[in-house]
C-alpha cells in the first residue's frame, strides 16, 4: 500500500500549490520540451518538476522530441540520457523510450529531404 497512514508534513505553500496542480491524467508534448530545455537554463531546471506536478498520481506524460542520434537533421535534439535523466530525477518513471521519426511536413520534405529522427517516450507519475 502507498499510504503509510502517517499525516503529511507539508508547508502551507506546498499544499496550496499541489492542490491547484496535479489535475491531469495525460499530458502530450510534441516538439516543445526539447526546444525549451536546450535554449533556457531556467526551463532545464524547472520544467521536469512542473510536468511532474501537473500530473495526477498515475498520470502519463507522452513526448515526441528531437533525437541526437541524427543531429545534423531536424529540430533541437537531445540524447536519450539528456531527455530521461531530469524527468526521472523529478520523480517520473519511464514506461518506454522508442526511437522513431517525425511525421512528414512540407519543410522536412523540401529542406531536409527526410523525416528527422525523434524520441517517443512515455513516462508516468507514480501512484504514491
Amino acid at each position: 500500500s502507498c499510504d503509510s497512514g502517517q499525516p503529511s508534513h507539508t508547508s502551507s505553500s506546498t499544499s496550496s500549490t499541489s492542490s491547484s496542480l496535479g489535475k491531469f491524467d495525460f499530458i502530450y508534448d510534441c516538439q516543445v520540451y526539447h526546444a525549451l530545455v536546450q535554449e533556457d537554463l531556467t526551463a532545464q531546471a524547472k520544467l521536469p518538476q512542473l510536468l511532474h506536478s501537473l500530473l495526477k498520481p498515475g498520470g502519463l506524460l507522452m513526448m515526441l522530441t528531437g533525437n541526437a542520434n541524427e543531429p545534423e537533421v531536424g529540430p533541437a535534439v537531445l540524447s536519450g540520457q539528456q531527455l530521461l535523466a531530469p524527468l526521472i530525477e523529478a520523480g517520473l518513471v519511464c514506461v518506454f523510450l522508442r526511437q522513431t521519426r517525425f511525421d512528414s511536413t512540407p519543410h522536412y520534405v523540401s529542406e531536409l529531404r527526410k523525416r528527422p529522427l525523434a524520441w517517443w517516450v512515455l513516462l508516468q507519475r507514480p501512484r504514491c
